[in-house]
C-alpha cells in the first residue's frame, strides 16, 4: 500500500493503471497478499501477513475489490484456511473479509453455493472466541437479509441442515450475558461483549420473521430466564418489528407467562 502524498504526479498516473478501486492499492498488491495467505504453512503466521490481511480487510468493503477477490479465488483460499487453521486472529480477519464480500449479492449466492465453504463458516459458531463470532453474527446478518429478498436461496437449506446452528445461537445468547475474559489483551473485555451482544440484537430481530411462533418459543425455552425475558423486550421496543412479528413472539412467549 501507497500514500498519494508521498508520491508524484508521474508516478500516481503510472500506479493508477495498477489501481483497484479508488484508492492506491494495486492488483499486484492483492495477487501478493492471497499469495502469502496461501504461503502461510511454509512461513506461518506472522505480524506482517497480519497486517497485510488487516490492510486487505478494510479495503474489502470496495465493489471493485470484492469482484477482484472473487476472480483470484478467495473463497476457495479461504476455505482451506478455515479447513485447517485455528488461529484466532487469523480466523476473526478470514471471516470479517468473508463478511464484506457477503455485501456483494452476487458474491452471497457464490459462496453459497459452495457447502464445504458453508459447513466451515458455520463450524465457527462453535468457538469461544467473542472478536470471531462478532465477526461471524455479521455474516449470518447478511445472510438472513438474503434469504429475506430471496426465499429460496441455498442459504436457506444450509440454514436447515446445520445441526448445532440452533444450539450454537442459544450458547452464545446465554453466555452473552455472562463476565467473560475472553478477547483479546489491547481490547477491553467488556468492549467485546457489547459489540458481541448488538450483533446478536440484529441477528434476533431478523431471524424470528422467518420463524414459526413454535420455534421461537423453543429458542426461549432453551435461554436462561433472564435472556429469554430480554430477547422478548426487545421485540417489543423495536419500532420496526412489523405487527405480524410481534404477535409471533407474543404467542411463543405466552408459554412462559412472560405477556
Amino acid at each position: 500500500m501507497l500514500d498519494p502524498e508521498d508520491l508524484s504526479e508521474q508516478e500516481l498516473e503510472t500506479l493508477r493503471g495498477d489501481a483497484v478501486g479508488d484508492n492506491l492499492c494495486s492488483s499486484k498488491w492483492i495477487i501478493s497478499t492471497l499469495m502469502s495467505l496461501c504461503e502461510i504453512h511454509e512461513n506461518g503466521w506472522t505480524e506482517e501477513l497480519e497486517s497485510q490481511l488487516c490492510i486487505l480487510w478494510d479495503l474489502s468493503v470496495e465493489e471493485e475489490v470484492v469482484s477482484h477477490l472473487m476472480s483470484h479465488d478467495f473463497p476457495k483460499i479461504a476455505k482451506n484456511i478455515l479447513e485447517i487453521y485455528d488461529q484466532p486472529r487469523l480466523i476473526e480477519i478470514i471471516l470479517g473479509i468473508i463478511g464484506n464480500i457477503c455485501c456483494s449479492s452476487e458474491a452471497i449466492d457464490t459462496i453459497g453455493h459452495d457447502r464445504d465453504l458453508v459447513t466451515q463458516i458455520l463450524k465457527r459458531l462453535t468457538s469461544d472466541d467473542t472478536p470471531m463470532l462478532i465477526q461471524l453474527l455479521r455474516t449470518l446478518q447478511l445472510i438472513t437479509w438474503r434469504i429475506r429478498g430471496n426465499p429460496q436461496s441455498n442459504w436457506m437449506a444450509h440454514f436447515m441442515e446445520c445441526e448445532f446452528l440452533g444450539d450454537s445461537i442459544i450458547f452464545i445468547l446465554n453466555s452473552s450475558t455472562n463476565d467473560s475474559d475472553t478477547g483479546k489483551e489491547e481490547l477491553d473485555p467488556e468492549e467485546l461483549m457489547i459489540m458481541l451482544s448488538h450483533s446478536l440484537n440484529q441477528y434476533w430481530l431478523q431471524i424470528i420473521e422467518h420463524c414459526t411462533s413454535g420455534y421461537i418459543a423453543e429458542i426461549l425455552h432453551q435461554c436462561k430466564h433472564e435472556v429469554r425475558g430480554y430477547l422478548v423486550d426487545l421485540v417489543q421496543s423495536d419500532s420496526k418489528v412489523t405487527p405480524e412479528v410481534l404477535e409471533k413472539v407474543k404467542k411463543a412467549a405466552a408459554t412462559f407467562d412472560r405477556l
